[in-house]
């Protein structure tokens, strides 16, 4: 008999709270039309879709190659565009000769660039510079 007491209270704030729910969707237009939804599944749509123009990445327009040399220690970089806009580049790199031994020598650098459409710019690492 005493949980009468605690469930009586518990159902009528749970009422209240579906009431309050339901208002809120009846004075936000929820059930205003009920009958346009259906209809509009089964009407045919003649207008076409817009086709979305797809994103372009950098990598369908630009390229980057990297080949040894074989005169000297060292290698050459080249980045090549054909985009449609201008690219603002950068290269960065650490050239290690005789690594691991007491003779090991670490040559850094880096080079910024801008390509134009059809351009093409790179950079040379080697041990002497």
């Amino acid at each position: 008999m005493d949980i009468l007491f605690l469930l009586i209270p518990l159902s009528v704030v749970l009422a209240v709270a579906i009431g309050v729910a339901f208002w809120m969707a009846v004075d936000s237009g929820q059930f205003d039309d009920l009958e346009a939804p259906a209809i509009r599944v089964l009407a045919d749509d003649d207008t076409p879709a817009k086709k979305k123009k797809p994103k372009l990445n950098i990598d369908d327009c630009a390229s980057f190659t990297q080949l040894d040399r074989e005169e000297e220690d060292g290698v050459d970089f080249a980045i090549a565009s054909s985009c449609e806009v201008k690219l603002a580049c950068g290269i960065k790199w650490t050239l290690v000769c005789a690594p691991g031994t007491k003779q090991s020598k670490k040559t850094r650098g880096a080079v910024a660039f801008e390509l134009d459409t059809g351009g093409s710019d790179g950079a040379t690492a080697s041990a002497g510079t």
